[in-house]
């Protein structure tokens, strides 16, 4: 069994401009608590793995106090904001098969954008620059 937790804060400030110029900074957070079961170890079941994984993001944007509003949101200064998703959600619930004589490999259930494919490194704050960024709960970590 192997268990993750992590937390991102993502602050931003907006000096000018804006429909509320001057307003103080604002902050959005992510905690995400992950967890992985190789089930070969705990039951015997050969190449298998499930995983586990909870989000709950808080805080306010800048993008919507000080922006934009809010009409439907196509990005957003703090990632962790996300589009407007501020609840505690089930990010992944997967079962994952490894066939190793066959060199293949399938995975079942709620999976996020990125976790397994179209994967890419971003270290922007903003979702306008980190492609898919603000739909895993890898994307604090990595």
């Amino acid at each position: 069994m192997k268990f993750d937790a992590n937390i991102a804060i993502d602050v931003a400030y907006l000096a000018d401009g804006g429909r509320d110029e001057g307003s103080a900074p604002t902050v959005a957070s992510q905690f995400w608590l992950g967890s992985t079961f190789d089930m070969e170890k705990l039951a015997g079941w050969e190449g298998v793995t499930i995983r586990a994984a909870v989000s709950a993001r808080q805080g306010q944007s800048t993008t919507v106090d000080d922006l934009q509003g809010e009409m439907p949101q196509l990005a957003n200064v703090q990632a962790n904001f996300g589009r407007g998703n501020q609840k505690t959600r089930l990010s992944e619930l997967s079962i994952e098969k490894n066939f190793k004589e066959q060199g293949v490999s399938v995975k079942v259930g709620r999976l996020g954008l990125g976790m397994d494919f179209n994967v890419m490194a971003c270290d922007f704050q903003s979702t306008a620059f980190a492609q898919h960024k603000w739909a895993n709960g890898k994307a604090i970590s990595g």
